[in-house]
């Protein structure tokens, strides 16, 4: 029996980097389609698992760790409940990035999708009203809009705090994003010796970036001439709905351009007070201080 493991998030942190790392290593085997949803999916049983296994989590060889990653898995509370029901010795990964670099990056997003009109501080000033977070912090992931959720999905502690309530904590590996980005190859490592699985080996694309981050396009339109009727159609006539996903999640990806966002000094204080518990709270988890709060250690507001 190989060893189940999920990289669980946190969304905009890095998930897609070290899933494609990943699954390039010989030991380890990871579907093609990285966001291959389960546990967000409604209650699941012995059976459902285990039609899911069979399409997603089969290898062809003898592969000793096979996994997952899906950054919605931290962005819903009913999640780690149900993961440890069904899968109780999985080994979990999440990656965390400064959750104000993270809360930027999802506001952009979602200006690119045509989601969201605010400006950035008017998204977070609507957010940290009170009551604001309760919904997005436990409705189901599919029931909460993402613009409604910039600040409360980077509540790291006490997103982990859920997991740690169904796992040991030895089953839960905690990597900063800033790290996977600057220490490559040692935060891999890691990694691989959380999976059980050679830590040595160096994947080709390791000095590959992913997600640039933007508000911009390339080519402006794309996305909904890909989500048009007549394309959606005639798309789905020779591929899945899985497969049409993947496939606009990576026209999205490739269409962004780059570009940064001032963030007035007065949201980054906001937001560094109101992360600030939840950091120190990290920080103990990891026995590391996160590398977070760009404004505070040196006053730049471009994220």
């Amino acid at each position: 029996m190989p060893q189940y493991f999920f990289i669980i998030g946190a969304q905009k942190g890095g998930t897609t980097a070290l899933f494609e790392y990943l699954r390039h290593h010989p030991q380890i085997y990871m579907p093609p389609e990285k966001e291959a949803e389960f546990f967000t999916e409604g209650e699941p049983t012995q059976q459902s698992w285990s039609a899911y296994r069979e399409r997603f989590l089969t290898p062809g060889g003898q592969a000793q760790a096979v996994g997952t990653a899906s950054p919605q898995y931290m962005c819903d509370a009913s999640v780690p409940r149900r993961m440890a029901a069904i899968v109780p010795d999985a080994r979990l990964i999440a990656v965390l990035r400064d959750p104000i670099a993270r809360a930027v990056s999802h506001y952009k997003m979602c200006r690119r999708r045509g989601d969201e009109r605010r400006n950035f501080t008017q998204a977070v000033e609507a957010q940290l009203e009170p009551g604001a977070l309760d919904k997005p912090r436990s409705l189901p992931v599919h029931d909460v809009a993402e613009r409604d959720a910039y600040v409360a999905w980077g509540e790291y502690a006490r997103i982990l705090d859920n997991f740690l309530a169904h796992f040991p904590r030895e089953q839960l590996l905690i990597l900063y994003s800033e790290d996977l980005r600057a220490k490559r190859e040692e935060t891999l490592r890691r990694a691989c010796r959380h999976l059980g699985v050679d830590p040595d080996y160096a994947p080709p694309n390791l000095g590959r970036e992913f997600h640039v981050g933007g508000m911009q396009r390339k080519i402006p339109g794309l996305e909904k001439f890909m989500r048009s009727f007549i394309v959606r159609g005639l798309l789905r006539l020779v591929m899945s709905k899985r497969r049409y996903k993947s496939l606009q999640l990576a026209l999205e990806r490739w269409n962004v351009k780059s570009g940064k966002l001032p963030v007035p000094a007065a949201t980054c204080e906001r937001l560094e007070a109101h992360y600030a518990g939840d950091a120190e709270a990290i920080g103990r988890l990891t026995g590391t201080p996160p590398p977070w709060f760009r404004y505070e250690k040196t006053g730049n507001t471009n994220y």
